[in-house]
């Protein structure tokens, strides 16, 4: 069994600038404060018909990219593209609308993490619900599945601090970030969203992390397409086999 990656200073440096720049406003600048992440940017039920079928969603996601995610569907709550970060940009978020991005440093862990800005599509974030099932669609098509297991929200101490400490969920332990990383992204076999959570002024208040575990197949009653009857849509797609 293969030894956990160490978190080296260099990485721990990137881990706290995805951490802070997931949740910088690049309207803050010129004086916009965005109300994004807090609980009122839940949207409204009858935006649901809003999003693709399943099906489609998959085709325009597809580029033939075989193990790299390209999409990331939640029935009846979000349907987003995934980009990568760039090799040599290690702390890079898109600002892209309805993008996500994948956390470079959590697939060392065999998690996918996928950050954005709270003023963008991380706002879908806080409609996310225990046990909502997850569909991750890589660039040839094929998926994974997940099921929403944990919700965590950190308080950051320092918000715009890049070494700030956290307030564990609990209200009960103030975390370092690599900690906070450990607990969230080094468990596998896992995808995380990750945004930030914004209270009063304070866009960078903490961090909202949505934990899911990877399952084997769909509960196919949560598809609410008549379309997406494929065998080969409700296999578990694993990394390395044909």
């Amino acid at each position: 069994m293969k030894n956990r990656p160490v978190l080296t200073q260099f990485a721990h440096f990137l881990l706290i600038l995805s951490l802070v720049l997931g949740c910088a406003s690049i309207a803050g600048a010129s004086g916009w404060i965005p109300i994004t992440s807090a609980r009122q940017s839940i949207l409204p039920a009858d935006k649901e018909n809003a999003l693709p079928d399943i099906q489609s969603f998959i085709v325009s996601v597809t580029n033939g990219q075989s193990g790299v995610p390209t999409g990331v569907y939640v029935p009846g709550v979000l349907a987003l593209k995934i980009i990568q970060q760039p090799e040599d940009n290690a702390a890079f978020i898109s600002k892209l609308p309805d993008t996500l991005t994948q956390f470079r440093m959590a697939s060392s862990y065999l998690t996918v993490g996928l950050l954005v800005h709270n003023f963008l599509a991380g706002s879908q974030f806080f409609n996310l619900q225990l046990n909502q099932q997850i569909i991750l669609v890589l660039g040839d098509g094929s998926q994974y599945y997940y099921k929403i297991d944990d919700i965590q929200s950190y308080q950051a101490l320092s918000p715009t601090n890049p070494y700030s400490n956290f307030i564990s969920p609990d209200g009960q332990k103030n975390l370092s970030s690599e900690e906070v990383f450990r607990q969230v992204y080094a468990k596998g076999n896992q995808l995380v969203f990750q945004t930030c959570i914004q209270k009063g002024n304070e866009d960078s208040w903490g961090r909202l992390f949505v934990i899911a575990d990877k399952v084997d197949i769909l509960q196919t009653e949560s598809i609410n397409t008549a379309d997406y009857v494929s065998a080969a849509h409700f296999r578990r797609a694993v990394v390395g086999t044909d």
